[in-house]
């Protein structure tokens, strides 16, 4: 018990000095300013409320609540394409969209490029996934794959493993085959999930190999020179500034965006990663992070003490093959603080305004 108090508080510590650190870079006051009211939101009892409703509507949608969110999805991915120049308005154009129900990227693509095709996988309705909703006119130009992106075997193909006792499917053949010129790494974790045999996730670490599932099939699927949309958190927090790392070591050019349509007041963002693996040099370090991100995912899904998963170790040494947490903090703050800084001002100033709103602040 005293090892994991002395982890913990190790874990806060470094934390802590990861903030400390980009407070300190140019752009870093609106991190300083986010943190103290993120601080005051924390203390606010009155917003328990507010959140708890926001969980229930969530976890459990009815068709008009994911009707809503569909359209919204049209709007947050125009914000992306308006602010990064994502999709062509012309011309032959291939997509593969992860976590693509209820199916708002891919219809706003497909509007937006009568030549282009798609691609996805989303989770199965039957484990609590999303309605697909895209629309009927475009649904020739798309490919739906409905299956659970933690389930399949994303270290060989050719040999055959089991999680849980469920076999881990193929990729399908389409995917495994193709290379896209965009690729939207957007799944997330869903509190209401369950695993293919129907059963509630052992641990939280189901989250961790979710992402970790989607860089390994992004890695392997992308275009050379292609782009690559990430949905991330808190870009201050360790296990994103890795993420951002290594986007930028294998891009010709790598910002954040954060959509104001839902994600105003929350830590999420979207990494937009132009000209992955454009040239041999970037090719060859893409592929050196896709045989480590294999590693990583057969850990994080067979070791632990039960031999049934675990976190990845974010202050251990799971990310060091990107790069080491004192690598980053002595050689990436300045540009994570510059990549970051917009992510950070938009949401204390979304806080302030709903707290103001709510009366907790004046």
């Amino acid at each position: 018990m005293a090892e994991r108090i002395s982890s913990d508080i190790d874990d806060k510590s470094k934390h802590r000095s990861f903030a400390d650190a980009l407070i300190g870079q140019p752009g870093g006051i609106h991190l300083k300013e986010l943190l103290e009211i993120r601080e005051v939101g924390w203390k606010a009892d009155e917003l328990d409320i507010h959140y708890a409703n926001q969980r229930q509507l969530a976890d459990s949608p009815d068709s008009q609540t994911e009707n809503a969110w569909f359209r919204k999805m049209k709007k947050i991915f125009r914000e992306l394409d308006t602010h990064a120049g994502i999709v062509p308005t012309s011309g032959r154009f291939t997509f593969l969209d992860l976590g693509f129900c209820p199916g708002g990227f891919t219809s706003y693509i497909l509007s937006c490029n009568a030549a282009a095709t798609g691609t996805g996988i989303s989770l199965p309705f039957n484990q609590t996934g999303h309605a697909y909703l895209l629309e009927e006119s475009l649904r020739r130009r798309f490919e739906p794959y409905f299956g659970d992106l933690g389930f399949y075997n994303l270290l060989n193909e050719d040999s055959t493993l089991y999680l849980r006792n469920v076999s881990l499917r193929k990729l399908p053949h389409t995917i495994l085959n193709s290379h896209y010129d965009l690729v939207i790494l957007d799944g997330h974790f869903l509190r209401t999930y369950v695993d293919p045999s129907h059963e509630a996730p052992i641990g939280r670490w189901e989250a961790n190999r979710l992402m970790i599932s989607q860089i390994i099939i992004s890695l392997q699927s992308i275009a050379s020179g292609g782009t690559a949309v990430m949905k991330l958190s808190r870009p201050e927090l360790h296990l994103a500034a890795a993420i951002l790392y290594m986007l930028d070591e294998i891009s010709t050019s790598l910002e954040l965006v954060k959509p104001l349509t839902m994600h105003r007041t929350r830590g999420t963002f979207y990494a937009v990663a132009k000209g992955i693996g454009a040239s041999n040099h970037l090719q060859k370090k893409k592929e050196e992070y896709l045989f480590q991100f294999r590693l990583l995912w057969y850990e994080i899904s067979f070791g632990g003490t039960a031999g049934e998963g675990r976190f990845i170790d974010v202050h251990g040494e799971d990310l060091d093959f990107i790069a080491s947490y004192d690598q980053l903090r002595s050689g990436y703050m300045e540009r994570l603080a510059y990549l970051s800084k917009d992510v950070w001002r938009m949401q204390m100033e979304a806080l302030h305004q709903q707290f103001r709103r709510k009366g907790i602040i004046t």
